[in-house]
Protein backbone atom coordinates (compact mmCIF):
# COMPACT_ATOMS: atom_id res chain seq x y z
CA UNK A 1 0.00 0.00 0.00
CA UNK A 2 2.87 2.14 1.08
CA UNK A 3 4.48 1.73 -2.30
CA UNK A 4 1.80 2.49 -4.12
CA UNK A 5 1.06 5.66 -2.64
CA UNK A 6 5.11 6.38 -3.43
CA UNK A 7 4.85 5.50 -6.93
CA UNK A 8 1.79 7.75 -7.42
CA UNK A 9 3.25 10.61 -5.26
CA UNK A 10 6.37 10.09 -7.96
CA UNK A 11 3.93 10.11 -10.96
CA UNK A 12 2.01 13.34 -9.67
CA UNK A 13 5.68 15.01 -9.12
CA UNK A 14 6.33 14.15 -12.59
CA UNK A 15 3.09 15.24 -14.63
CA UNK A 16 3.19 18.31 -12.40
CA UNK A 17 6.91 19.32 -13.40
CA UNK A 18 6.45 18.52 -16.91
CA UNK A 19 3.67 21.00 -16.84
CA UNK A 20 5.86 23.24 -15.05
CA UNK A 21 8.16 23.02 -17.96
CA UNK A 22 5.70 23.00 -20.82
CA UNK A 23 4.18 26.30 -19.35
CA UNK A 24 7.23 28.53 -18.97
CA UNK A 25 8.13 26.89 -22.48
CA UNK A 26 4.87 28.22 -24.02
CA UNK A 27 5.07 31.23 -21.96
CA UNK A 28 8.36 32.38 -23.13
CA UNK A 29 7.64 31.36 -26.94
CA UNK A 30 4.61 32.96 -27.01
CA UNK A 31 6.33 36.20 -26.28
CA UNK A 32 8.93 35.26 -29.02
CA UNK A 33 5.65 34.97 -31.13
CA UNK A 34 4.08 38.21 -29.82
CA UNK A 35 7.95 39.89 -30.67
CA UNK A 36 7.41 38.42 -34.26
CA UNK A 37 4.40 39.56 -34.92
CA UNK A 38 5.05 42.97 -34.10
CA UNK A 39 8.05 43.32 -35.84
CA UNK A 40 5.83 41.86 -38.93
CA UNK A 41 3.24 44.50 -38.87
CA UNK A 42 5.53 47.06 -38.67
CA UNK A 43 7.23 45.72 -41.63
CA UNK A 44 4.03 45.27 -43.40
CA UNK A 45 2.70 49.19 -42.82
CA UNK A 46 6.89 50.17 -43.97
CA UNK A 47 6.49 48.27 -47.12
CA UNK A 48 2.74 49.65 -47.52
CA UNK A 49 4.13 53.11 -46.84
CA UNK A 50 6.80 52.54 -49.54
CA UNK A 51 4.96 50.93 -52.46
CA UNK A 52 2.79 53.81 -52.14
CA UNK A 53 5.42 55.90 -52.36
CA UNK A 54 7.07 54.64 -55.84
CA UNK A 55 3.81 53.38 -57.29
CA UNK A 56 1.45 55.75 -56.45
CA UNK A 57 -0.81 55.39 -59.98
CA UNK A 58 -0.53 50.73 -59.64
CA UNK A 59 -0.16 50.06 -55.74
CA UNK A 60 -3.97 51.11 -54.58
CA UNK A 61 -5.17 49.13 -57.70
CA UNK A 62 -2.57 46.21 -56.54
CA UNK A 63 -3.29 46.55 -53.52
CA UNK A 64 -7.17 46.32 -54.08
CA UNK A 65 -7.06 43.41 -56.11
CA UNK A 66 -5.18 41.48 -53.26
CA UNK A 67 -7.71 42.40 -50.84
CA UNK A 68 -10.68 40.83 -53.33
CA UNK A 69 -8.21 37.94 -53.81
CA UNK A 70 -8.40 37.53 -50.03
CA UNK A 71 -11.42 37.72 -49.83
CA UNK A 72 -12.31 35.61 -52.32
CA UNK A 73 -9.99 32.75 -50.82
CA UNK A 74 -11.21 33.23 -47.19
CA UNK A 75 -14.72 32.86 -48.88
CA UNK A 76 -13.61 29.44 -50.48
CA UNK A 77 -12.30 28.34 -47.35
CA UNK A 78 -15.82 29.03 -45.51
CA UNK A 79 -17.43 27.03 -48.18
CA UNK A 80 -14.86 24.18 -47.84
CA UNK A 81 -15.68 24.49 -43.79
CA UNK A 82 -19.42 24.28 -44.88
CA UNK A 83 -19.58 21.84 -47.30
CA UNK A 84 -16.69 19.71 -46.63
CA UNK A 85 -17.53 17.11 -49.61
CA UNK A 86 -17.31 19.13 -52.16
CA UNK A 87 -13.83 20.41 -53.40
CA UNK A 88 -11.89 23.53 -53.24
CA UNK A 89 -12.41 25.47 -56.54
CA UNK A 90 -8.12 26.29 -55.70
CA UNK A 91 -8.01 22.28 -55.25
CA UNK A 92 -10.19 21.92 -58.74
CA UNK A 93 -8.28 24.28 -60.73
CA UNK A 94 -5.14 22.44 -59.58
CA UNK A 95 -6.21 19.23 -60.72
CA UNK A 96 -7.49 20.67 -64.11
CA UNK A 97 -4.01 21.98 -64.29
CA UNK A 98 -1.55 18.68 -63.14
CA UNK A 99 -4.22 17.01 -65.82
CA UNK A 100 -3.14 19.62 -68.61
CA UNK A 101 0.41 19.36 -68.32
CA UNK A 102 0.41 15.51 -68.07
CA UNK A 103 -1.08 16.25 -71.53
CA UNK A 104 1.31 17.95 -72.27
CA UNK A 105 3.81 15.86 -71.28
CA UNK A 106 2.89 12.95 -73.06
CA UNK A 107 2.67 15.21 -76.45
CA UNK A 108 6.11 16.28 -75.88
CA UNK A 109 6.89 13.03 -75.33
CA UNK A 110 5.34 11.66 -78.42
CA UNK A 111 6.99 14.55 -80.58
CA UNK A 112 10.28 13.91 -78.74
CA UNK A 113 10.21 10.00 -79.61
CA UNK A 114 9.15 10.60 -83.50
CA UNK A 115 11.77 13.17 -83.70
CA UNK A 116 14.59 10.48 -82.12
CA UNK A 117 13.05 7.85 -84.78
CA UNK A 118 13.49 10.74 -87.97
CA UNK A 119 16.76 11.36 -86.82
CA UNK A 120 17.67 7.62 -86.01
CA UNK A 121 16.28 7.30 -89.79
CA UNK A 122 18.56 9.58 -91.41
CA UNK A 123 21.51 8.29 -89.77
CA UNK A 124 20.83 4.61 -89.99
CA UNK A 125 23.14 2.90 -92.98
CA UNK A 126 21.06 1.94 -96.01
CA UNK A 127 20.42 -1.70 -95.83
CA UNK A 128 21.98 -3.78 -98.22
CA UNK A 129 19.50 -4.95 -101.01
CA UNK A 130 19.16 -8.51 -101.06
CA UNK A 131 20.95 -10.58 -103.31
CA UNK A 132 18.82 -13.57 -105.28
CA UNK A 133 20.93 -16.27 -106.80
CA UNK A 134 18.77 -15.50 -109.45
CA UNK A 135 20.30 -12.34 -110.72
CA UNK A 136 24.19 -13.11 -111.05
Amino acid sequence: MLENHRLQAFVTNIVTAIKLRTSAFFSRHEVEIDRLKQQVTEGTTELDRELAQRYPERYPALKQRAGETKSWYEQQIAEQKANPDRPLLVDQKDRRLAQQMEELGQKVAQAEREVRAKIAAIFRPEAPKSSHPDHH
